[in-house]
């Protein structure tokens, strides 16, 4: 592979990862339009740039290593605009104050009492922290992943069989990108900051808050898992049955074919799992403790 692709795919994930304090300020203040925004432009140039580098100059590979960093540079360029019109009213220390792309740059924290380099400088309950949702992160791709991996290195599967993976695997996940992404997004910061008001009562001694808060997230969270388990059993219901349907016109003749078929099928049982799956992640992450989030 060209390392020009490599340099330029790496120096779009830079770009794009200098954004993610501003994605994490939005979502915890639900400013879903700001995200919106950075998300649609960024993903209309990289259209662009991939269409023009592809179709028009025949770069090949290089092109979309171009459409790459061009998409990282609009996604946090956007993030960056969409602050300046945004008021956080639970975050008044920011207030007023004009960031630029030189603030989400890394840089040398505050450093706390010496236990160490790392925990010195990102603090020891944060270093905790990340070093489990790190684990946990690696856990979770070396899982969701390993059934393209399987594929890949068995002799069994030809070249076919990957491609009706694929084109089950990008299509059928097309509910759990637009529908139940966002709902476990939404749903993991209002159970965090549910928690996290109940942490704060019971520090000061509010045992009868503490009791109703936590009733109202046994409420929420059953709600989410009774509507998310109800739309999703419609896939597993009805999905098996429409499913030729749906390859044969959704699909067309290319990939029209026994075998497809019956993989839709068998993918639309996995849409309930999905959906459950996701509501209850975001409540475990959002509620566990620290330490109890590595054994998770």
């Amino acid at each position: 592979m060209d390392r020009r692709v490599v340099l330029l795919y790496c120096s779009g994930a830079l770009l794009e990862s200098l954004g993610e304090p501003l994605f994490n300020l939005y979502n915890l203040s639900f400013r879903v339009d700001c995200r919106l925004k950075a998300d649609a432009a960024a993903i209309l140039f990289r259209s662009g740039v991939t269409f023009t580098t592809i179709i028009v100059y025949d770069l090949g590979i290089v092109g979309f290593g171009l459409a790459q960093l061009g998409y990282g540079l609009v996604h946090v360029m956007v993030m960056l605009w969409s602050y300046q019109e945004v008021e956080f009213s639970a975050e008044g220390q920011l207030q007023g104050y004009r960031l630029t792309l030189r603030d989400l740059m890394p840089c040398a924290p505050v450093r706390e009492e010496q236990e160490g380099m790392v925990a010195t400088l990102f603090g020891s309950e944060t270093t905790g922290n990340v070093l489990h949702m790190t684990g946990t992160s690696l856990l979770k791709h070396a899982l969701t992943e390993a059934d393209k991996i399987a594929l890949s290195l068995s002799t069994a599967a030809t070249h076919y069989d990957q491609g009706v993976y694929g084109v089950i695997n990008n299509y059928g996940s097309l509910v759990a990108r637009m529908i139940f992404q966002p709902l476990e997004e939404t749903a993991r910061i209002t159970f965090s900051k549910m928690a996290a008001k109940a942490k704060l009562e019971d520090s000061q001694g509010h045992g009868e808050v503490v009791a109703t808060q936590v009733a109202a997230m046994s409420t929420l969270v059953s709600i989410l898992l009774k509507m998310v388990g109800l739309f999703s059993m419609l896939f597993p219901v009805f999905g098996p049955f429409y499913a030729r349907v749906a390859v044969q016109y959704g699909l067309g003749s290319r990939w029209y074919s026994e075998q497809t078929v019956q993989c839709l099928a068998v993918y639309c049982v996995y849409i309930l799992a999905l959906g459950l799956n996701g509501v209850s992640e975001a409540f475990v992450y959002a509620t566990a403790p620290a330490g109890l989030l590595g054994t998770v």
